[in-house]
């Protein structure tokens, strides 16, 4: 099988087929604290509106849906050309795509780098004839087919970019469908053309029940030869747990934790921070990145922008994580760079080291005042009078009884 490599990703070629087994401190400051926003005339961003909720135009599309939604994993290693086998994990989740009803979102990633997906999809199921057919879409004007905004919305498909619309997207191939006795299974009408791994045509073929998604795509070349994809076996992906959290905070910003941090330190207001991230719009366009620079962000915690501030807060050295941030918790109507005004922004972004600012230091006490008594010894001598001391006030006080009390 051979592989493909792009931006130091090595994955199957097959999974780039049709079910994927083929200035940073001025971009996040606040207002006030970088770079003056340039003049724009634009709305306010809008405030948090309830997240739309996929529709289906048909009962058996929401059945169809129901046995595809979840993480699913290869039932053992692919193999690539260059002598290793990776596990692939598949997962989908249904959303709303301006323009593309019965839509589900779908991301292939190696299991060992679910952040980095080699592939991210849209799902749109119709009727043709009668017939159901699944229509696969892959992104426009991204490379390798990865939107990079939409990564890991199948764990929080409500945060789909409503910004998209099928203008951002170019249908491939259709798959119809037929129910069989657990499921669906189906297969393309017809071969498709392709110029991937040296194919000229491929064919995609499906089946599953809800417990197991099987799948084989291949590719063939001008003989009619298979060059890529499954050969005469299938590739199975057994329902999943990747692990992955989800915390969605007020305002609508959603956290996803792909690894958890270590030690006993968590990112709190004033501890100086440094963190790799990468941040991305929601079509995919990628505006900043410190590991392009090969240096993290160093930066004290609570004064940059608010999704930044809330969605770090708690993080701890090795975190790995995904910051879905609205606009609203953003730049607002401001644009910021190639950044447009209203944007929503997702961030990768990886913890490095946190540092506790110490403690300033206790002011000195004041220096002690004269004792009183020596002050009133001075004032006797100067009267020609022997002062009292004070073990002798003392035993005056002890021998006085308050008035009114029982002798």
């Amino acid at each position: 099988m051979k592989k493909i490599i792009r931006s130091r990703r090595i994955v199957p070629a097959a999974a780039l087929a049709v079910w994927g087994c083929l200035t940073p401190a001025l971009v996040l400051a606040q207002s006030g604290q970088a770079q003056p926003a340039q003049p724009v005339a634009t709305e306010p961003a809008p405030g948090p509106t309830p997240p739309p909720v996929p529709t289906w135009s048909d009962p058996e599309f929401e059945r169809i849906a129901k046995l595809l939604t979840g993480s699913w994993k290869t039932s053992k290693p692919i193999p690539t050309a260059g002598g290793d086998s990776v596990e692939m994990v598949m997962s989908i989740a249904p959303v709303v795509v301006q323009g593309i009803p019965n839509a589900l979102y779908v991301e292939t990633a190696r299991a060992d780098a679910l952040h980095r997906p080699s592939r991210e999809a849209v799902f749109e199921l119709y009727k043709l004839k009668g017939k159901v057919r699944l229509r696969t879409y892959d992104f426009l004007r991204v490379p390798d087919g990865v939107g990079s905004g939409v990564t890991g919305m199948w764990a929080a498909p409500e945060a789909f970019p409503q910004s998209l619309n099928r203008g951002n997207f170019i249908a491939t191939l259709d798959v119809e469908l037929a129910p069989s006795s657990a499921g669906y299974k189906g297969q393309t009408p017809y071969p498709y053309p392709t110029g991937r791994g040296g194919a000229v045509e491929m064919t995609s073929q499906i089946s599953f029940d809800g417990s197991s998604i099987t799948v084989a795509d291949r590719g063939f070349d001008a003989d009619g030869k298979v060059v890529w994809g499954a050969g005469n076996d299938s590739f199975v992906f057994q329902k999943f747990d990747p692990g992955v959290q989800v915390q969605r905070l007020d305002g609508g910003l959603v956290v996803l934790t792909y690894r958890q941090g270590t030690g006993e330190q968590a990112i709190e207001n004033g501890d100086q921070v440094a963190v790799h991230y990468v941040g991305y719009l929601a079509d995919g366009t990628k505006f900043d990145s410190s590991r392009d620079r090969e240096q993290p962000l160093q930066f004290r915690h609570g004064g940059l922008i608010e999704g930044w501030n809330k969605g770090l807060t708690g993080h701890k050295v090795g975190q790995l994580s995904r910051l879905m941030i609205p606009a609203a918790m953003a730049y607002k109507e401001m644009r910021r760079g190639n950044i447009p005004p209203n944007s929503a922004l997702y961030f990768e972004t990886e913890v490095m080291s946190i540092q506790r600012p110490q403690a300033a230091p206790q002011p000195p006490a004041p220096p002690a005042t004269p004792d009183a008594s020596v002050e009133a010894q001075k004032a006797a001598e100067q009267k020609g009078e022997p002062a009292k001391g004070e073990a002798e006030k003392a035993k005056e006080a002890a021998n006085t009884v308050p008035q009114g009390a029982p002798k």
